[in-house]
């Protein structure tokens, strides 16, 4: 904004000081008035200097998308879940629905094929509020769920019940003013999968949210002597796994941790940080003597990559799916990095044996 002069006035007479004051002021008033209407022009066109920060809250949108994935479990054949719509809260705005299909009818996904790597999309680059959401919730088509047990000879779909018919995922998230962000969604079903005592099947996820431009992922594989040693330990070959921990852990740790047999819950015993995820350790037909790995959609960081034999469930007296969690024991570990959009490749001799 311009500022008067007022070294003019100075050693004037009255009237001449009059004059030039009026004449400053009617010239001053007119060129605020010409500012002040560009700057409106600016603002209603989004142009100028500074623009992009024009208008942010409710009148500021960015793109979503939101996909799904799996940790993978061995004690089922499918597990079939029926996405009917996905609904997300702004903290500042109702919520939002958006049908999974062009017609509004469910998409079943059988999440035991969305391992690693791969995920199914499920709300695809939609425009939206900028800001921070509250939560994610899926509703779920109840008749399409279902679950296929891995029992031999059995061929026979079961239902699959969702406690309330939606999966709710609270911990907010954001979508940036003019960005773009895609979302996916990890389905722990190694912990997420109930058989009551009745015999119901339940789902009662437990789920994980990364950032898809944040993330890169694990591959790799043990030999067959590894692997072998590892199954021998409980006869259960299915549940040679690989878990992923944040943060640095030392063996002294991991080894109390599976050190006393009477311990239920060894995870809080050892003061050891609850996993973050797992991949399933599994024989490739196209590699002889390896048994491959492989854990996506990880943030990028430094983890500790553990080899387990057996599982932990704190949910093991409920969960007949699982086995019991004094069954556990950590065979070896190494330390990953995960660096954005790359794959970090592990092999047998990368594991220090836990002793």
């Amino acid at each position: 904004m311009n500022s008067f002069d007022y070294s003019v006035m100075e050693s004037t007479g009255p009237l001449k000081s009059a004059l030039l004051t009026k004449d400053l002021l009617k010239k001053t008033l007119l060129k605020t008035v010409a500012i002040l209407s560009t700057v409106s022009i600016l603002t209603a066109c989004g142009g100028g200097d500074g623009g992009s920060n024009v208008g942010v809250g409710a009148n500021r949108n960015g793109t979503v998308s939101i996909g799904v994935t799996d940790a993978p479990v061995t004690d089922a054949k499918k597990v079939l879940v029926a996405f009917k719509q996905v609904q997300i809260k702004h903290e500042d705005k109702a919520p939002e629905t958006f049908d999974v299909t062009d017609d509004g009818s469910s998409l079943v996904v059988d999440l035991l094929t969305l391992q690693g790597a791969q995920q199914t999309t499920l709300v695809r680059e939609e425009r939206v509020t900028a800001g921070r959401y509250e939560w994610i919730r899926f509703i779920i088509d109840p008749e399409k769920t279902q679950i296929l047990p891995d029992i031999e000879g059995s061929m026979e779909l079961q239902p699959l019940t969702v406690p309330s018919g939606r999966i709710q995922l609270i911990g907010g998230f954001t979508v940036p003013a003019d960005g773009v962000v895609n979302y996916i969604i990890d389905f722990d079903l190694r912990h997420s999968l109930v058989k009551t005592g009745a015999g119901v099947y339940k789902l009662k996820p437990v789920l994980r949210m990364t950032e898809n431009s944040e993330i890169g992922h694990i591959a790799g594989y043990i030999d067959h002597n590894t692997y072998e040693n590892c199954a021998d330990i409980n006869d259960e070959p299915n549940n040679v796994a690989v878990t992923l921990f944040a943060g640095d852990l030392d063996e002294t740790e991991f080894d109390d941790a599976d050190s006393d047999p009477e311990v239920m819950d060894v995870l809080d015993e050892a003061d050891i940080p609850e996993p973050i995820t797992a991949g399933i350790v599994a024989s490739d037909p196209n590699l002889q003597n390896r048994h491959t790995f492989e854990i996506g959609f990880v943030t990028a960081g430094t983890y500790q990559l553990v080899l387990t034999c057996g599982t932990d469930d704190p949910l093991e007296d409920q969960n007949p799916l699982l086995p019991d969690s004094t069954d556990l024991r950590y065979e070896a570990f190494t330390t990953v990095i995960v660096e954005k959009g790359e794959t970090t490749d592990v092999v047998d001799d990368d594991f220090e044996e836990i002793d």
